[in-house]
């Protein structure tokens, strides 16, 4: 194995493996929990993932997954932001995302405007299975705002379709005020739900991702900027979790690592139902991988839903396993959307500003 530092104008990392390309994780990723990576396959644009037990919080799940992509870590940055509307699957199985858009700062209600219940043409929503749901109790909601659309509900599908425009609004609004630590805590199920603390729980267990994300997980924590300046994105996806319609309200933290990439961390500060919330950690790295610019990418999957309480043994494992199929399928959508976009990269000039550190 060869690991070369190119100082100059451009500096990445200059992966030179041979004959074996299986790899130490913790080589590139410190606080991997994968033992190691075959660059080769991720050259080919495979993705390699693995699941990790998380025991501090019997509602967590969490997988990692690994991938490479020939473009520079900015343009992977910009494509995992909101730009503006997107419509359309980008994974099969039980999980797919039908619709994205972009949110202001501050937020307003024309946001919202892609919103139906109905999924009308040229709209996404929850495709009228809302009340069924609000009727089981199946919603994430506060006591406030489970009373709102009750009301809305009895008053017609209009006045409930803009009642979720408007609980949106506000959750959208106390986010950007002071982040997961303003957020209503869901008061439908059982026990209160509170976002901040429970992220956290979560994080606190693997202390070596925490602390090498902690300044983006602080902002989004705080809903302030990051250390380097950056602004936080807003947007909001329907998603298809398991067969039912979900919409989610995210936040995308980014700053620059030392290694010329980027630290990116997304939080779904609000969802509909299905799950709680989730966090999805990035850390982008510039390499050269057979006289190739590329990016080589680590991501963790943090999830906490109640669908697995009271799951022990073989049915956790398995609720485990189908999770990181889900998010391998997510990940590989997104890698060969990246390799089409971006069919070589050995024209790409990785411009760094800071020094590459090994």
């Amino acid at each position: 194995m060869r690991a070369s530092l190119v100082i100059g104008f451009s500096m990445v990392l200059t992966l030179g493996f041979a004959p074996a390309y299986s790899v130490l994780a913790e080589s590139y990723f410190p606080y991997a929990a994968t033992s190691d990576i075959d660059l080769d396959a991720l050259n080919r644009g495979e993705v390699i993932g693995k699941r990790v037990d998380i025991k501090a919080y019997q509602l967590s799940l969490c997988a990692e997954t690994y991938f490479m992509l020939p473009t520079t870590p900015d343009r992977v940055l910009k494509k995992l932001r909101y730009t503006g509307p997107n419509t359309g699957s980008r994974s099969g199985g039980t999980f797919g995302i039908d619709g994205r858009d972009k949110i202001s700062k501050p937020a307003s209600l024309s946001d919202f405007s892609q919103f139906a219940l109905g999924q009308e043409r040229g709209s996404f929503g929850f495709g009228g299975s809302a009340m069924a749901d609000l009727k089981l109790k199946q919603l994430n909601l506060s006591k406030g705002e489970s009373a709102n659309l009750q009301k809305a509900s009895a008053e017609g599908p209009a006045q409930l379709e803009s009642a979720w425009k408007k609980l949106f609004l506000e959750r959208v609004r106390s986010f950007q005020s002071g982040g997961l630590m303003k957020a209503a805590p869901y008061e439908t199920g059982d026990q209160p739900f509170r976002h901040q603390p429970k992220t956290v729980l979560i994080l606190k267990s693997r202390p070596n991702v925490l602390r090498n994300f902690q300044n983006i997980i602080g902002a989004i924590m705080t809903g302030s900027k990051t250390s380097s300046g950056l602004p936080l994105v807003y947007g909001w996806e329907s998603t298809k979790v398991q067969v039912e319609q979900t919409v989610t309200l995210n936040c995308i933290a980014a700053e620059p690592n030392k290694r010329g990439g980027y630290l990116i961390a997304e939080s779904a500060f609000y969802v509909s139902n299905k799950y709680y919330t989730s966090m999805i950690l990035h850390e982008l790295i510039p390499v050269n991988y057979n006289g190739k610019s590329q990016t080589l990418c680590w991501r963790g999957d943090f999830v906490i839903t109640s669908s697995i309480n009271f799951l022990k043994g073989v049915e956790r494992l398995a609720a485990q396993k189908i999770m990181l199929i889900e998010v391998k399928n997510s990940v590989q959508d997104f890698v060969d959307q990246c390799r089409q976009e971006y069919p070589s990269g050995n024209d790409l000039s990785f411009v760094s500003p800071v020094n590459l550190t090994n």
